[in-house]
């Protein structure tokens, strides 16, 4: 539940701390490092259960992804992932994410 909790305020959320910080990244090294991301996370949304993250806004992907790292989130597989991702790939992965429709 503590996972969902999460997730649902990350997702949710509004308050400035949140809003106010300034993600920045090379949106290029975003994309291309989305290769791997959209073998599960289709713009189709159709697999099970995993949402689609384009235009999730990258504060909440940096959020995302540092809890998934952190194991703050449980998901085997995405800790994997995230736990291979420096702040440089957060930031790229997130500003590239936010950035489509």
């Amino acid at each position: 539940m503590k996972a969902v909790a999460l997730a649902a305020s990350v997702l949710g959320a509004t308050s400035a701390s949140i809003h106010a910080e300034q993600i920045t990244g090379d949106i290029e090294y975003g994309q291309y490092l989305s290769s791997e991301c959209t073998s599960c996370h289709s713009n189709q949304h159709t697999q099970q259960g995993i949402p689609k993250i384009a235009g999730y806004t990258a504060e909440a992907i940096v959020t995302l992804l540092h809890a998934y790292k952190n194991k703050e989130l449980e998901n085997v597989t995405m800790q994997t992932i995230a736990a291979r991702l420096d702040d440089e790939a957060i930031a790229a992965l997130a500003v590239y994410y936010a950035s489509l429709p």
